[in-house]
């Protein structure tokens, strides 16, 4: 992921796009999107230095920590149940040979 900070005080110092994408490495895109909350929150260089650093999560998250790190068990005795009922499930039973 892009650090958006070094995208934003760019931009805030009058950097051009391909300014940053080659020092920063990062894409047009993410340049446009720093430059686009930018001029949505109003940004300017005094604002930016007092931003908290949560602040950046929140503008530029991707969502991933937002995901629910519970994860539901599977009901194992109704899957069992389910497919002992089912006729199509193939069993296999030993036949002695004699």
């Amino acid at each position: 992921m892009a650090n958006f900070k070094q995208i934003l005080a760019m931009c805030l110092d009058g950097a051009s796009y391909g300014q940053i994408t080659h020092t920063l490495g990062c894409s047009r895109r993410e340049v446009s999107r720093a430059k686009k909350v930018i001029t949505d929150e109003g940004l300017t260089s005094e604002i930016f230095r007092q931003l908290p650093p949560g602040w950046f999560d929140e503008q530029f998250g991707d969502g991933r920590s937002k995901r629910s790190l519970s994860y539901d068990q599977p009901d194992f005795q109704a899957l069992a149940r389910k497919m002992k009922s089912t006729k199509h499930v193939t069993r296999v039973k030993s036949r002695v040979v004699v």
